[in-house]
């Protein structure tokens, strides 16, 4: 699921990149300094199998490729989210642009529902998702656990595990319509829905929070970003949408 190399680019939280080989010593010096062997020699096992890191949020003085008024960073703050065999741990890490071989964005929905790495049943019910949300117009990616399984081969799906989606909605009566088509499919298959909708740019807003602020008025809700986390108003961000 590598795609071709890129280089420095616009990068969203969820993204994908995979590392050159080469990357490990300047990955794992730093932490065998300060008698962090675990994480090095999780990190070192992470890149030898060739599996990706995910885009985090970035700190501040972090500059994309959208930031035309000052020069790019060459660098990228990204995670390793490890399974729960391994403690569930996420190791974070200030990767080079000038090791980074791949980059893509999440996987697709269907990419995951033809995935073989999944436990059996799964894809069925995943297949079954993505055509009822495509007669919406709305082609989800997928973050997590299930999406992590799909990408490396390793356990990380657990019974209580969510099924982390992330789309864009164009207008409220697509949010209702959605919501309405996730709340069925997770009570009929078990498996619980989470994961974000994303407004204007960036702005990212957990979908479940999203449903608990759906009474109460104009209520405010938990924007993610790439450079930032703040709170905003449900109807501000659906100005954003209708702009």
């Amino acid at each position: 699921m590598m795609p071709a190399a890129s280089g420095p680019a616009i990068v969203a939280r969820h993204d994908l990149v995979w590392l050159d080989a080469g990357a490990r010593e300047a990955l794992t010096t730093p932490l065998r300094a300060l008698g962090n062997d675990g994480d090095a020699d999780a990190l070192a096992t992470w890149l030898h199998h060739g599996r990706p890191f995910v885009v985090s949020r970035q700190p501040e003085g972090w500059r994309g490729g959208s930031d035309a008024a000052a020069p790019l960073s060459d660098w990228l703050a990204a995670g390793v989210p490890l399974p729960p065999a391994e403690g569930k741990r996420r190791l974070g890490a200030r990767l080079s642009w000038a090791d980074v071989v791949a980059h893509r964005a999440p996987l697709s929905l269907y990419e995951l529902a033809e995935s073989p790495l999944l436990p059996p049943g799964r894809s069925v019910a995943l297949d079954r998702l993505a055509r009822a949300l495509e007669t919406l117009s709305v082609t989800p990616r997928v973050f997590g656990s299930a999406a992590m399984q799909a990408l490396t081969g390793m356990a990380y799906l657990r019974p209580d595990s969510d099924l982390d989606l992330l789309w864009r909605p164009v207008d409220a009566a697509q949010c209702r319509a959605v919501t309405g088509i996730l709340l069925r499919w997770q009570e009929e298959e078990g498996w619980p829905v989470d994961g974000e909708m994303l407004f204007g740019e960036d702005d990212a807003v957990s979908w479940r929070e999203w449903q608990r602020t759906a009474s109460g008025g104009d209520g405010q809700v938990l924007v993610k970003a790439l450079r930032s986390a703040r709170l905003v108003s449900r109807a501000a961000l659906m100005e954003q949408v209708a702009a």
